[in-house]
């Protein structure tokens, strides 16, 4: 700008002194500036001014632009946020339960156990019978220890183990009080694995064996986010509306709303 400023003092000089110079003859007729200074000046002051104005706006386009990008970046930090928060928050719901099962399991296996009923003779009129030699007692603990194993390979991580062991339970032990536990616990190991269709599965069968359970709800939810992992957001979306429905006012139906939520 200040280059054409120079320029245009030049061309203002050039005018000035044509101006000056001696008239022509008189039969020419005098000539006039065709631009004066005053003029020229304006259309400095002109284009500085618009000069100025395109400036202010390219920087106000590049604000705006870096107002929408970091708008978009909060979002995205808040929705990871959410997500991560929910995550702890299951992860809370999920070890105070083990927490809780292994206090009860423990509990359990302290009780003691009722002694046999006395076994009444008889009395043969012609020869006393042989009396068949007692079946070796089954040891009261094997089933609490067989469920306990589970439980703890789960915990030390060792998912292959717990899948092994929850699954020798369950063919060993399918009437145990302790089996929907079992098959909800071997739910959730297949999930850590990544295995979410056996997860699903498993899931399914705590449904359809052990019906009242009470891990049903929790167990549901658990097979919906299982779903989602597979791409079955329809399925998740209806077992998770029935949750919030047959449950209502539980931690399962309060969960299922979180992640309903993500869906929109």
């Amino acid at each position: 700008m200040t280059a054409l400023r120079r320029i245009s003092g030049f061309a203002l000089l050039a005018l000035a002194s044509a101006a000056s110079a001696d008239p022509s003859p008189a039969t020419e007729t005098p000539l006039r500036p065709l631009v004066t200074l005053d003029s020229l000046s304006a259309r400095l002051d002109k284009l500085e001014e618009q000069s100025r104005n395109q400036g202010l706006l390219s920087l106000l386009n590049q604000v705006e632009a870096i107002k929408s990008e970091v708008a978009r970046l909060r979002g995205a930090q808040d929705e990871l946020a959410h997500r991560q928060q929910l995550a702890d928050t299951r992860q809370k719901e999920v070890l105070a339960d083990f927490d809780d099962r292994l206090k009860e399991i423990r509990a359990q296996a302290s009780r003691p156990v009722p002694a046999p009923a006395p076994a009444v003779a008889v009395v043969a009129h012609a020869a006393e019978a042989p009396v068949p030699a007692p079946a070796p007692a089954e040891d009261p603990e094997a089933e609490t220890r067989a469920y306990e194993a589970g439980l703890n390979l789960f915990k030390a991580t060792d998912y292959a183990g717990s899948i092994n062991a929850f699954n020798a339970f369950l063919d060993k032990y399918p009437s145990s009080p302790l089996a929907g536990n079992a098959c909800y616990w071997l739910a959730l190991t297949y999930f850590a694995r990544g295995d979410h269709k056996s997860a699903v599965a498993t899931q399914q069968r705590l449904l359809r064996d052990y019906p009242q359970h009470a891990k049903v709800p929790d167990a549901m939810v658990n097979m919906a986010r299982a779903q989602i992992q597979l791409g079955q957001t329809e399925e998740a979306r209806h077992v998770l509306n029935e949750v919030a429905a047959k449950y209502p006012n539980t931690r399962s139906a309060e969960l299922a709303k979180k992640i309903l939520s993500l869906f929109k």
